[in-house]
């Protein structure tokens, strides 16, 4: 019905139009032979902008009436479409759309996804485009750049020296100089002196042209902390082991050459013993530095504490009367969950420090106690102390606070390191209170296992 209608319609306005425009044309024809030719000229103009005018409408008001019936078609029922002839169109565009949909729905997927993995990323990513606009940035990216969470492109960070590097590398790799990734090791000075490696990683596309460029931030500082210990604990293990080694050495070599007399020969013995037994004690504490390096975790029990303590003063009692100092006991039951020979060597290393390096008729007082969910290992004593700038030193490996006197006891510096270690392992916290000249007091914080007899049953 609306075909036949559309016809008639164009029919009637196409004869109307051929049967006024005879008599006008007849008219022009005379107007144009009177006037000139920039009046006809500019009649022209105007005509044909009417022209324009009146066929943009019809065509408007045409495609309007054409369209209609398509938009009001049901996609999802073609079987009473009035078009048969469109059918085959309309069934592709429909399949077309519902792929399109698809593809979409599972780019949106992708997307999420990917978002969530770099989100939760601990090293920083940021992608951007060949002019430096950013595409996306995470979490992690944002605390190496003060001003990275306000702008969108990366010529405007406020890290100069970075900047520099970047641009360099974006030029490199517009003129196809570079195409592989590049790595760097930086220092961003904001906030906190971080160490970190840099992996600028370009996108090229399928005709090799420079698309963007990935930039991943890898926080090294902690690694690089390890490997500086690691370099200076070779370095101190090689010194401190060659010091009692070339005593012996020189001592066994005086006594092989005959060069000491009868009367001296005990004390070279008694000195090469020495050594010998100090060289011993260092190797142990080497081996256990390194274990305790070396372990992740171990199987605890659970155990009390006190009686832990109790064998570490029956361990030291000889030696406190030794250097003429009081032991104090002040002791609770305190369950844990520990290893029993790592807390032992934790407890009497702490004791030991606090004997040796005590004044002669001092004190030590061990207290343990349980406070809330924890419980509280104390040593305090009336000794030496440490210096304010020194306290924070004092769990470094080889460390001596007093390097005299701790050559003088036997003392290797590695005692301190060892109970930092075991605490890790433990869970452990430890705090230090020292005055200088009035003594020091360690305390050591474990979770307090408070239900010890069911544990005990089901053990």
């Amino acid at each position: 019905m609306q075909k036949k209608f559309f016809l008639i319609l164009f029919s009637a306005i196409f004869s109307l139009v051929l049967t006024l425009n005879v008599p006008l044309l007849l008219k022009l024809k005379s107007f144009f032979q009177s006037q000139t030719p920039f009046w006809v000229f500019s009649y022209l103009i105007i005509e044909f902008c009417v022209i324009v005018l009146c066929s943009a409408l019809l065509a408007r008001f045409l495609s309007m009436i054409l369209l209609k019936p398509l938009q009001t078609i049901n996609f999802k029922n073609l079987e009473n479409f009035p078009y048969p002839e469109l059918g085959a169109l309309i069934e592709k565009i429909k399949s077309q759309n519902k792929a399109v949909k698809t593809q979409f729905k599972h780019l949106k997927k992708k997307k999420q996804e990917l978002q969530s993995l770099t989100q939760n990323m601990n090293d920083g990513l940021i992608f951007i485009n060949r002019t430096g606009k950013i595409l996306s940035k995470n979490t992690s990216a944002k605390k190496y750049f003060s001003n990275l969470k306000r702008i969108n492109n990366i010529l405007e960070l406020d890290n100069a020296e970075f900047l520099r590097l970047l641009l360099q590398y974006l030029r490199d790799f517009k003129k196809e100089k570079l195409k592989s990734d590049i790595r760097e090791n930086f220092t961003f000075h904001y906030p906190n002196n971080l160490e970190c490696e840099v992996v600028f990683s370009p996108i090229f596309s399928q005709k090799s042209k420079f698309k963007g460029l990935i930039i991943a931030l890898c926080d090294i500082t902690e690694l690089k902390k390890a490997q500086n210990l690691r370099k200076e604990f070779s370095a101190n293990v090689t010194h401190e082991l060659k010091t009692p080694l070339t005593s012996i050495m020189v001592s066994s070599e005086m006594i092989k050459n005959g060069l000491v007399v009868q009367e001296d020969l005990p004390n070279f013995v008694d000195k090469i013993h020495l050594e010998s037994k100090r060289l011993l004690e260092m190797i142990n504490e080497i081996l256990k530095i390194s274990f305790l390096d070396e372990t992740q975790a171990l199987p605890l029990t659970m155990l009390n504490l006190k009686e832990i303590v109790q064998r570490v003063y029956a361990r030291l009692e000889l030696l406190a009367n030794k250097h003429s100092i009081t032991l104090k006991l002040d002791l609770q039951d305190a369950y844990i969950l520990g290893i029993d020979e790592l807390l032992e060597n934790l407890v009497f290393n702490l004791c030991d420090n606090a004997i040796k390096y005590n004044h002669k008729g001092g004190f030590v007082k061990i207290k343990l106690k349980t406070s809330g969910e924890f419980v509280e290992l104390a040593i305090k004593d009336s000794g030496i102390g440490i210096p304010k700038e020194l306290q924070e030193r004092v769990f470094e490996r080889f460390f001596c606070v007093d390097k005299s006197r701790s050559k003088k006891i036997g003392g290797s510096g590695l005692g301190l390191s060892i109970v930092k270690s075991a605490l890790k392992l433990h869970n452990a916290t430890i705090s230090l209170k020292s005055d200088l000249g009035k003594g020091s007091e360690f305390c050591v914080r474990f979770a307090l296992v408070k239900s010890h007899t069911k544990l005990s049953r089901i053990n």
